[in-house]
């Protein structure tokens, strides 16, 4: 306070206000540097005990145990759609048994089915057979046809020259007959291979099927 006295009275006040603020300061700063760091505690690491077991892969039936009637989920039934002797049944075919997808279970005989199928191939290749003979002569009738049609008017011309001598009574009616009958003759030939061309068209619709059929067997058979 002594101190105070050398100051001016206008620094009086605020020597007041600051004087406690300086010391308050300086109290501050020295708390801090003298601080010390807080210790920091070892954190101690917790290890696991593990036991380790060789396990070797075996495989496991499932089993049920219960009281009462058991159903399954599912029921499948089978209907054989084809016939013949089973020579082969896998080992597993029983009530409660598993198989695995795509596992064969029954064996037909296939020499039954293998005979049915020579069988068919050798009919289909008898109505391909069929087919081209029936287009053979068709081709055949149709160059006869011509032939015949050209000695048709031939015969025609003939009779025309007998019936006129037969009217100018040059010939007798028999010669006049007889070629009026090799004329009816010719007409009813050339009629008949016409008839034949005109049946072609459905005997090869016929062996067309013949052969559809045919190849559905065989698709069938196989």
């Amino acid at each position: 306070m002594a101190f105070l006295e050398f100051i001016k009275p206008g620094w009086r006040k605020s020597a007041f206000v600051l004087i406690p603020v300086v010391i308050g300061i300086a109290l501050f700063l020295s708390m801090s540097l003298l601080k010390r760091a807080p210790r920091q505690k070892a954190v101690a690491t917790k290890s696991t005990v593990v036991r380790v077991m060789t396990i070797t892969p075996m495989k496991l039936v499932p089993r049920a145990y219960g009281y009462g009637n058991a159903a399954p989920i599912r029921v499948w039934k089978a209907i054989a759609q084809v016939s013949g002797k089973i020579i082969y049944t896998h080992n597993d075919l029983q009530k409660g048994k598993r198989v695995n997808q795509g596992t064969t279970l029954l064996r037909i005989d296939p020499s039954e089915f293998n005979i049915t199928i020579s069988q068919l191939k050798t009919k289909i290749e008898s109505y391909r057979i069929q087919l081209k003979e029936l287009e053979v002569q068709k081709n055949n009738n149709q160059e006869l046809l011509k032939i015949q049609k050209q000695t048709l008017k031939i015969k025609q011309k003939d009779l025309d020259r007998q019936k006129k001598l037969f009217s100018q009574k040059m010939i007798a009616a028999k010669e006049y007959e007889t070629q009026l009958q090799a004329l009816i003759a010719q007409q009813a030939q050339v009629q008949s291979i016409q008839n034949s061309l005109n049946l072609m068209p459905h005997q090869r619709g016929q062996l067309q099927a013949q052969v559809k059929q045919a190849q559905g067997d065989l698709s069938n058979a196989r």
